[in-house]
């Protein structure tokens, strides 16, 4: 059985720089996905639901409580002189023509 030295290059354990350049990439991009997966999960799928409580979403104490936060509210800005020294410009719009289809997803 003769030696060839091809055979041998392929078995050795040698790491080209090139291969081990192409392996720490290969981790820093899976590293960068795995990162990215957990901020958007914990960032937008793991919170509850925030919609704005309705009356008839509250429990009977707890509508004491919104009100309470509503009252919070500062309502100052509208007596703001630079507030107050708006104007509108343009023409206010006419909105007294003829109205579209009642169903616009129907065909002609």
């Amino acid at each position: 059985m003769a030696f060839l030295p091809s055979q041998n290059l392929k078995r050795s354990s040698v790491v080209l720089p090139a291969r081990k350049k192409q392996k720490q990439m290969f981790l820093i991009l899976a590293a960068l996905v795995l990162v990215i997966f957990l901020v958007l999960y914990f960032e937008f799928f793991s919170k509850k639901s925030s919609a704005p409580a309705t009356p008839e979403s509250l429990a009977p104490g707890q509508e004491n409580a919104a009100m309470a936060e509503i009252d919070k509210l500062d309502f100052d800005i509208f007596s703001n002189v630079k507030f107050q020294s708006l104007k509108i410009f343009g023409p206010d719009l006419d909105i007294s023509g003829e109205k579209g289809r009642s169903n616009p997803f129907l065909p002609y």
